[in-house]
């Protein structure tokens, strides 16, 4: 899988969309998408590979692909919420509490790091993460609560670095807030 661009990703109706190149063709980059949606595993876009099965030649062009996608699933078929049945709240790990995800962007505090990408979430006090390597959309992230963003977003720098060869160019925190 080539490198998921992050640091170009948008989010939207619940979902964030992250470009990236798919091919080259004549000297030109072919632009793809991947989705991740707030409602994770039980999302139906959750992971989903350019399911419109269109391509841009920007990552500006295929981000408004996958809207008009998204958008599209939305008025057919109530889009990748699940059933009220199946998952109204979303459980927070090693917590004995649920929140409601209503009207909450999910993917509001996201960071790249080293190609990184983090998503900080808060619910009642506490930070949790997710934490996606730079080709894949795994989620590597430690069953780990914290106390602080700031805390979280530490641990997180330090636990890359150290994966990271000692000859590794280090920029400080490096970590850029992406914005819509």
């Amino acid at each position: 899988m080539p490198r998921l661009l992050y640091e170009q990703s948008t989010s939207y109706g619940g979902h964030l969309i992250i470009p990236f190149v798919c091919q080259r063709l004549v000297g030109h980059d072919v632009f793809s998408y991947r989705l991740l949606s707030e409602w994770g595993y039980k999302g139906r876009l959750h992971r989903a590979e350019n399911p419109g099965a269109l391509y841009s030649s920007t990552a500006a062009g295929i981000t408004q692909i996958a809207k008009d996608y998204i958008d599209m699933r939305s008025l057919d078929d109530g889009g990748d919420r699940p059933s009220q049945s199946a998952m109204r709240y979303h459980t927070l790990p090693q917590e004995a509490y649920t929140i409601s995800l209503q009207n909450v962007d999910y993917f509001q505090n996201r960071y790249t790091y080293h190609q990184h990408l983090i998503i900080v979430f808060q619910a009642r006090r506490k930070f949790f993460y997710d934490h996606y390597p730079p080709t894949s959309l795994k989620n590597i992230a430690a069953p780990k609560i914290f106390n602080t963003e700031r805390s979280c977003l530490t641990w997180i720098k330090r636990g890359i670095d150290s994966g990271r060869s000692a000859t590794s160019e280090l920029n400080g925190w490096g970590v850029n807030e992406l914005t819509n």
